[in-house]
């Protein structure tokens, strides 16, 4: 019964009329659409940004471990492992 009601209520569904000025609307978009890209200055400029901070940061992390004791305080980028065991 439930599936007669709904074909019922499907047979009462107008199509709609729309001009054919929104087609072409639509489909003036459609084929201008240049997708969507980012220019390369500002991929220039992105990427000289990043490297300038990556080059920044690392004088001022080897200028921080220069300044301290060598010892116990130095900081360490790259840690190395020694492959001793701890309780030997």
């Amino acid at each position: 019964m439930m599936e007669q009601d709904t074909l019922d209520t499907l047979k009462n569904i107008k199509p709609v009329k729309t001009s054919n000025l929104l087609y072409k609307k639509i489909e003036e978009r459609l084929y201008n659409d240049k997708g969507r890209f980012v220019p390369l200055y500002k991929v220039i400029i992105a990427a000289t940004l990043v490297m300038g901070l990556f080059i920044s940061q690392l004088y001022f992390i080897n200028s921080f471990s220069k300044s301290q004791e060598y010892g116990n305080n130095r900081i360490e980028l790259i840690p190395k492992n020694n492959n001793l065991f701890y309780y030997e």
